[in-house]
């Protein structure tokens, strides 16, 4: 039994390791240190051509059907090479994640028009990087692509479940037209009229977290305490929209 790599993997390696020496040099790495994403640019774009992106994606599904001997090498030399890219988070793990969900975002991951990286243990890794994370939420995996870099990765399903999820209230805004912080306890209590409002899932999506310990009109002693209940119609929404996006299936029917 032979327990070397083939040619072919040899070849692959190479390749990536001349495209490396190329458009990520120490010089293009330090740089990536002051940029805001802390990327070096056109890199991503030019694995996807190569087709890294594409190692562990199915040929069905575009991509090059390969396995995880050979994507050792690749990440072999972007180790040699210092290549400040989530790597190993988008290719290793939350493309073989997405192939397997048979999801629509593998086709922009693999085609490096996106940007996936991790939350599996409660921090975000290379968050400013990332137009998605895939969250681990007990022994499965959800794509979150609004909430992708900031503490509301940590919202639970039970949370939502119970209305403690510590999102803000909001209400529909007649003066504007458009939904806003609730400015009072009884507007957000009574559900806040979102029902007017016609992106009502992106407006409930968009909220922010509540400060523990901040002061706030819609809170019924006006101060709110993290984990404290807060009726809202929109955390049921967005237990809808979870469902949907994992099953595919519509909760209104």
């Amino acid at each position: 039994m032979k327990f070397s790599f083939t040619d072919e993997q040899d070849m692959f390696r190479d390749t990536v390791r001349e495209l490396f020496a190329d458009r990520c040099p120490p010089d293009a790495v330090r740089q990536s240190w002051d940029n805001d994403d802390g990327r070096v640019p056109g890199l991503w774009a030019a694995l996807a051509e190569m087709g890294v992106l594409a190692v562990l994606a199915p040929e069905a599904a575009g991509g090059l059907g390969m396995n995880e001997v050979d994507l050792v090498r690749i990440l072999e030399e972007a180790g040699y090479a210092g290549v400040p890219e989530p790597l190993v988070e988008h290719v290793a793990v939350a493309v073989p994640a997405l192939a397997e969900a048979g999801h629509a975002a593998l086709e922009a991951a693999i085609a490096g028009d996106s940007t996936v990286t991790l939350n599996l243990s409660g921090e975000v890794i290379v968050g400013a990087s990332a137009d998605a994370v895939v969250h681990r939420n007990g022994d499965t995996l959800h794509l979150v692509t609004e909430w992708q870099a900031d503490d509301r990765i940590n919202i639970t399903i039970e949370q939502l479940l119970d209305m403690r999820s510590g999102l803000v209230p909001v209400c529909f805004l007649p003066s504007t037209g458009d939904l806003g912080e609730c400015a009072n306890q009884g507007d957000a209590a009574a559900g806040g009229n979102i029902v007017f409002y016609p992106d009502q899932m992106s407006g409930c999506i968009n909220r922010n977290l509540a400060v523990d310990g901040g002061a706030y009109p819609w809170d019924s002693d006006g101060i709110y305490t993290a984990g404290e209940f807060l009726y809202s119609n929109c955390d049921t929404q967005i237990l809808g929209e979870i469902l949907f996006r994992a099953t595919g299936q519509d909760p209104g029917t």
